[in-house]
């Protein structure tokens, strides 16, 4: 039979998850493996295989402490596909007590230990993409369930990769490190930080102990009650952009940034720290030291200040409201 020349190209470059069976994963596969996906038993669950993966229930470490290294672990090259739906299940470290809430005469806060290799997911390429011109590259989606307890971080991309829904609880490191981008996500109780994603959208961190989130461009997320470090912190320098963002209660500064439009800081030892270059546009600063410390050649304009000190850095470019009065 033949087929027509834009129905075999439309398939080409179709993920290749929607080409093939789901392979269903759960508290068996983890002692029994699976070698038709190239999995042998125990820890970790090892995906080699391109294609559709779904948790048919939860899973996790039995033993308190057992864990020493990622509870799944995703290899495929860097031109295949892998879809993880964790399908509403939980994955769970070895320790899901590691990192715990007290107060002190400072304030709450969040102790956990030191951080070691148990991650809930790692995902690791196996040979680098290809570099040719309309070749389509692989990606690794990881959505809908919990991770929550690991020693490690509960994502670690260290390759193409995508989350979507998933909750972050609780984990030693970051909630998802190094993933290309995070959508629909919470990740909070975290003990080096919430997200750290290229782009984020529509997240949540919250009570994450050194930094909330950390990416390139996020839009339209909250963080809050981020206890020892930076709401948001920029990637690099002239790095970040904050859209639509509400960062409160944070114990460094709110949000580090080159850009930031039409975002609410409040609750923060300095509300904005905006990079050489950059602007601020319509935001609503309420600090307890510092408003918005501007960077060389930066500008702010119809931003709402409210702190000891509005407006500090390089000159100006526009008109704001300090308190009651224009500036």
């Amino acid at each position: 039979m033949k087929f027509p020349v834009l129905a075999l190209l439309a398939l080409a470059g179709a993920p290749v998850w929607a080409q093939g069976a789901v392979v269903e994963l759960n508290q068996d596969s983890l002692q029994r493996g699976n070698p038709a996906i190239g999995d042998t038993p125990g820890a970790p669950i090892t995906i080699t295989r391109p294609g559709s993966y779904r948790l048919s229930g939860n899973i996790g470490y039995t033993v308190p402490g057992s864990g020493n290294q990622s509870l799944i672990e995703i290899l495929v090259g860097g031109d295949e596909s892998v879809l993880l739906d964790l399908n509403g299940f939980a994955l769970t470290g070895s320790s899901p007590s590691a990192c715990t809430f007290e107060n002190s005469a400072d304030g709450p806060n969040l102790q956990c230990p030191e951080i070691d290799a148990e991650n809930g997911i790692s995902v690791a390429p196996v040979r680098p993409a290809p570099a040719f011109v309309g070749l389509t590259r692989g990606e690794v989606v990881i959505r809908n369930g919990s991770i929550a307890g690991f020693r490690g971080h509960g994502v670690n991309c260290e390759s193409a990769c995508r989350v979507e829904n998933l909750s972050l609880r609780r984990n030693v490191g970051w909630g998802v490190i190094g993933a290309d981008s995070v959508v629909a996500s919470t990740a909070s109780g975290n003990g080096l930080g919430g997200i750290f994603a290229t782009a984020i959208r529509q997240s949540r961190a919250s009570a994450n102990a050194q930094t909330g989130m950390r990416g390139t461009q996020i839009v339209d997320s909250v963080v809050d009650n981020t206890y020892r470090r930076n709401g948001i912190r920029a990637t690099g320098v002239n790095a970040t952009m904050i859209d639509r963002v509400v960062v409160q209660d944070t114990a460094g500064i709110g949000a580090i940034a080159v850009t930031a439009l039409h975002s609410t800081i409040q609750r923060a030892t300095t509300g904005l720290e905006l990079q050489p270059g950059g602007n601020a546009i319509g935001n609503s600063v309420l600090a307890t030291q510092r408003g918005i410390v501007v960077g060389q050649g930066a500008g702010a304009r119809d931003n709402v200040i409210n702190a000891s000190a509005p407006l500090s850095g390089n000159p100006v470019i526009g008109l704001n409201i300090c308190g009651s009065t224009s500036c």
